[in-house]
């Protein structure tokens, strides 16, 4: 996810085929930042918190998924995957999906 996030940052062009199993919606940027709820000392890539979200739709099926650096977090980290949001996906949606 890190890099399919790393790639939206630095496009201007939406959308865009990351690979041939994504594609990149959009990328924006919050007002606000969240921090990770386990613990505020977790560093997100070299932040303490987060504000971008990245809209994503799989090419194999057209699911859509909006990830960000802290959901990315929290699935490396804490093994955590959100459910019934927009951020929400099981391991086996997102594998079947996106991998």
């Amino acid at each position: 996810m890190i890099e399919v996030i790393k790639y939206a940052e630095n496009i201007n062009k939406f959308p865009s085929n990351f690979n041939d199993k994504i594609i990149i919606n959009s990328y924006l940027t919050t007002r606000g930042f969240q921090m990770c709820p386990f613990s505020f000392s977790c560093k997100i890539g070299n932040y303490g918190s987060w504000n971008e979200d990245i809209k994503i739709k799989s090419q194999k099926n057209g699911r859509e998924l909006t990830i960000n650096s802290g959901t990315a977090h929290l699935a490396k980290e804490h093994h955590l995957l959100e459910k019934d949001n927009e951020y929400g996906i099981s391991a086996k949606e997102f594998y079947n999906s996106f991998m």
